[in-house]
């Protein structure tokens, strides 16, 4: 089927070329009426390009393009485990999957007996209309073979969607339940009833709820009459009889729930994320899962080479290090002596200058060139 669908590509562009070289001459204005089927014939396309295109014209493909032909080479793959599963799972459904219950039945007979032909009375209600054909194609030339993979792919490719749609169900399995199992039983429903009717504005009987809901759509149905009549009204008719939507006016938010909004926002407590990474240190440890190239033990920076476990205070951390470099003057004022947060952390608008955390200039490597606003490495150093 994929060789024939390329093949039918090559021939499509082909007879796309002679559909646009005839629309470019049939579209010009410049030619005549009458020298359109010369151009045509003649110099500009000729018999033999026009004889050629019709000799080799294809049939239309399904409605599905080809899919379920493509599938059917597949047919052997899949009858080594679909019997196994229709014998082992049991399916259910309602009214709508009446039809494909019955057909997944049948297949599961035809499998126990090792029948080959399908029965003529087998349903086929189920089957989409881009299926139709290939049933059809198949009842129509005589070939049994043909009409029961066809058939069979369409019961378990329709047994596919149901269990998405959720038309049949599998009872049992959680994954596919019963719809139904997620509604009020009939009981609960009941003594619920009253409440939910009360609550929604509606009456419980279901009678007078229709008898409702009839009125209420005469009474729109008269609006709107009004409305179509006005012919200037959010809805219309236009020129052509169609019915036109104008769209809809956003709606204008009230001020007092603008003035809400901003009351409940500055009601929210305000957590900066440095009071928030101690205090997750504090109930998690989680600091004790990071391994930086230098630990600090004492407030004093030592490398760290490969292979060394770290040795990580927890009074001085490598983040709390870290913080304090980039602007933070006391994060010890955020903890009480419980080790939770108390206040607000107070960046500076400089960064810190503690000989600690200034790291010391780095000496060029060999054969690097360095840049010419660059200090030098050791100022104290003679030249050579």
């Amino acid at each position: 089927m994929r060789d024939y669908l390329a093949e039918r590509a090559k021939s499509g562009e082909n007879r796309q070329e002679l559909l646009d070289a005839i629309l470019a001459i049939v579209a010009d204005p410049t030619v005549p009426d009458e020298d359109v089927g010369g151009l045509i014939r003649g110099e500009r396309i000729g018999w033999d390009r026009l004889r050629s295109a019709q000799s080799s014209a294809l049939p239309p493909l399904p409605r599905d393009h080809g899919h379920l032909a493509a599938l059917d080479g597949s047919y052997g793959y899949l009858r080594q485990f679909t019997p196994q599963v229709l014998d082992a799972v049991a399916f259910a459904g309602g009214t709508a999957a009446a039809e494909l219950l019955e057909a997944v039945a049948i297949l599961r007979e035809l499998n126990a007996t090792g029948a080959r032909k399908v029965p003529d009375d087998a349903p086929t209600g189920f089957v989409p209309t881009r299926w139709r054909g290939y049933l059809e194609t198949a009842a129509a030339n005589g070939s049994a073979t043909a009409y029961r993979h066809y058939w069979e792919l369409v019961v378990l490719l329709a047994l596919r969607d149901g269990l998405r749609t959720g038309d049949v169900f599998v009872p049992g399995s959680r994954r596919y339940s019963d719809p139904a199992a997620y509604l009020l039983t009939e009981d609960k429903w009941a003594a619920q009833r009253e409440e939910f009717c009360r609550l929604v504005g509606k009456p419980a009987d279901a009678a007078q709820g229709l008898a409702d809901a009839e009125g209420e759509l005469h009474a729109a149905l008269g609006e709107l009459e009004a409305t179509l009549g006005a012919g200037d009204g959010p809805v219309r008719l236009d020129g052509d009889g169609d019915l036109v939507i104008s769209p809809l006016t956003a709606e204008d938010v009230p001020g007092e729930a603008l003035a809400l909004k901003a009351e409940l926002t500055e009601m929210l407590p305000f957590a900066p994320i440095v009071s928030l990474l101690i205090e997750m240190d504090k109930r998690t440890g989680f600091l004790d899962c990071f391994i930086n190239h230098l630990e600090v033990v004492g407030g004093a920076a030592e490398p760290q080479w490969p292979g060394r476990p770290p040795r990580v205070q927890r009074g001085e951390t490598v983040t709390r290090l870290h913080l304090r470099r980039i602007g933070f003057r006391s994060i010890e004022d955020d903890l009480d002596t419980t080790g939770r947060t108390v206040t607000r952390s107070s960046a500076s608008s400089t960064r810190s200058s503690r000989p600690d955390t200034i790291s010391p200039p780095r000496t060029p490597e060999p054969g690097l060139k360095q840049p010419d606003n660059a200090a030098p490495a050791n100022q104290d150093a003679p030249k050579s």
